[in-house]
């Protein structure tokens, strides 16, 4: 019964989550600022790391898209990688420093 109402709610979720899926509208790279060439050079990148797709998406518009990006794929720790880089790049910035502390001491 537990694992039937697990599927259950899991399936909810899905389907909550594919009608609200946003409807992406492609725009031409160069009308959007973006230089071609350099948009070549990152898919080539890309391709040696042989991601499942990438998408760029400026103002709402999808500049650029390889792979499937229709389909879904289990990010479960993506969550940690993106906190991790955005604390990494205050900390070079100096908004944050290393060296603080969260605990003060009443002495």
């Amino acid at each position: 019964m537990r694992s039937f109402l697990l599927a259950f709610i899991s399936t909810f979720i899905l389907l909550i989550g594919n009608a609200n899926a946003q409807s992406w509208q492609n725009t031409d790279p160069a009308s959007a600022g973006w230089s071609v060439d350099r948009l070549k050079a990152a898919q080539d990148y890309a391709a040696t790391l042989q991601p499942t797709a990438v998408m760029v998406v400026q103002d709402g518009k999808v500049i650029a898209s390889w792979g499937d990006v229709s389909r879904e794929v289990n990010v479960a720790s993506v969550r940690k990688s993106l906190l991790s880089a955005l604390y990494g790049i205050a900390v070079s910035e100096g908004r944050i420093s290393l060296g603080s502390s969260l605990w003060r001491s009443r002495y």
